[in-house]
């Protein structure tokens, strides 16, 4: 560490060091942040770790003061770092990073809009498969990486009083015996073993792995594009698109979901014609259904007199948000505090149940899990159920928790 950390700063004096990323399994963005800090962004090489990172394991490596066994393992990851597979591997995953890595993170906000998470899954699977096949651009700019790497490290080497010799990053394919296989005499094969290197790393890397992505998200996500966009127009921040009415194949693969949750007798069609009914009414009159959840919001937490003090939280629909109520966990609650949901939209309440008990991803889970790591751990492992439970149930809806008056929860509490 102390090589390292006298490499970096010298180097980069008026930038603050860095450690390198750990990739973690559930942090989706861990991987892009480690591959971006040893080599940069895609086509970008500026300010990056990687002379660090050489410079640093050939001086642990050689340097007779370290243990053996230390020395091996810098060997060991050094020797990796300068191949030319290595290199290509690392842009063509950059260059993955840098077309799903907005959708990841769009994928990961607590207020996204499914409509526009299907435009731009159909947007990365387009440019995905622009570089489906264009293996030459991912080696050229490799190229250009190799050659600024290897004249920046052969620079700092000259620039140094230091004795140190580090062999150059590879700039082509290392050349591999091939092992032919003994031909029997009742058989026959028209299989031949790959030769080119290069042309065995196409097939059996590059594409293999772009070919896995894209069937993948078109497997996850374009199957159930027809359900996300009816989805879609649940939220408030639609609503003004019904002005004009709905289109024509709207809502049907949503009927055909809620048909289940139905008592009543009836086919699709008529589920379909129900639904649409009830949301373009509850979109036109969404403006003044609101304004009553803003008054007693506004009410509540701007009333001084002691009737309102005497209120308790569940007698009041809060937003999600202070800056608006554009969701539809706020048109759920509006349905339900004012008992809308018993005549008035009876259908169009069962989608807004549906959207919001399944979850279009598992981030939500995952942050879950990571919140339970920090609340239960070597220290709290004595923790009964029912307290991990309310500490868990703080540390997620720690918004709301903020938004409660301290005196109704002291006031709540038994004596």
């Amino acid at each position: 560490m102390n090589i390292w950390r006298d490499i970096s700063e010298n180097e980069h004096e008026n930038i603050r060091h860095k450690r390198l990323q750990s990739i973690s399994d559930t942090r989706w963005t861990a991987k892009q942040t480690a591959v971006n800090r040893i080599f940069g962004s895609y086509g970008k090489f500026n300010n990056v770790m990687y002379p660090d990172l050489i410079i640093a394991l050939s001086k642990i490596s050689k340097n007779e003061s370290f243990k053996p066994d230390i020395r091996s393992k810098a060997n060991n990851l050094l020797t990796p770092l300068l191949k030319y597979e290595t290199i290509l591997i690392a842009h063509l995953y950059m260059n993955i990073f840098s077309i799903t890595g907005p959708l990841s993170r769009y994928l990961q906000t607590s207020g996204l809009d499914l409509h526009k998470c299907v435009q731009m899954v159909k947007e990365s699977l387009n440019e995905l498969k622009k570089i489906q096949r264009n293996m030459n651009n991912t080696m050229q700019v490799s190229d250009e990486f190799i050659l600024k790497m290897n004249n920046e490290i052969q620079k700092r080497i000259d620039e140094s009083s230091e004795d140190l010799e580090i062999e150059k990053i590879q700039s082509k394919f290392e050349v591999k015996r091939v092992a032919k296989k003994r031909k029997m005499a009742n058989y026959e094969t028209n299989d031949e073993p790959i030769v080119e290197e290069e042309k065995k790393f196409t097939i059996e890397i590059y594409n293999r792995v772009l070919d896995t992505i894209i069937e993948s998200m078109d497997k996850r996500f374009s199957n159930n594009n027809d359900l996300l966009i009816d989805l879609s127009l649940l939220s408030p921040s639609n609503f003004n698109l019904l002005k004009s009415g709905l289109p024509t194949d709207s809502l049907t693969k949503l009927s055909h979901k809620i048909k289940p949750f139905i008592d009543d007798n009836l086919s699709e069609n008529e589920i379909k014609n129900n639904l649409s009914d009830e949301l373009l009414n509850f979109g036109k009159s969404w403006h003044f259904l609101k304004k009553s959840v803003d008054e007693e919001y506004n009410e509540q937490s701007y009333g001084s007199d002691s009737e309102n003090e005497d209120l308790e939280s569940t007698d009041v629909v809060k937003p999600c948000n202070k800056s608006g109520k554009n969701c539809v966990i706020c048109c759920y609650n509006v349905l339900v505090k004012y008992n809308l949901f018993a005549n008035a939209y009876p259908t169009l309440t069962i989608p807004y149940q549906y959207i919001l008990t399944l979850p279009v991803t598992q981030v939500a889970c995952e942050r879950s899990f990571s919140t339970l790591k920090y609340l239960k751990n070597r220290l709290r492992n004595s923790m009964t159920d029912e307290h991990l439970e309310s500490f868990m149930l703080m540390a997620i809806e720690n918004k709301i928790l903020m938004e409660i008056d301290n005196n109704i929860i002291i006031n709540a509490v038994e004596p």
